[in-house]
């Protein structure tokens, strides 16, 4: 059951990354805002689905994060959450959270 979760949810991450990168790059390369010009309602609008696709991939990543772990607490007890905690997939976990979560904060407010 964790092997269909967890493809269902890289599948949501995939859409939002897609949504969250694809809506930055259409953004500034289509739109052609440059600094210091005044965003227009299209790209508020693009922004604010750019920061909603972010916000997906940051509860996507966080629920894969989750579900490996449990997984690992599962088969192994809670011994395996420490070294867990310092693999690399879980450091890239955690780096994919943040950044989305900043992406989420920050891309509203250039609109």
């Amino acid at each position: 059951m964790a092997g269909f979760v967890d493809v269902l949810l890289r599948g949501v991450l995939l859409a939002g990354a897609a949504l969250a990168l694809g809506g930055v790059v259409f953004a500034f390369a289509v739109l052609r805002a440059g600094p210091g010009t005044k965003p227009d309602a299209a790209m508020s609008r693009v922004l604010r689905v750019s920061a909603l696709g972010a916000g997906a991939v940051a509860i996507a990543q966080a629920a894969l994060g989750g579900l490996a772990l449990a997984t690992l607490l599962t088969d192994l007890g809670a011994a395996a959450a420490p070294p867990f905690a310092r693999t690399a997939f879980a450091l890239a976990s955690m780096t994919r959270v943040v950044l989305a979560i900043a992406t989420v904060v920050l891309a509203p407010r250039r609109a």
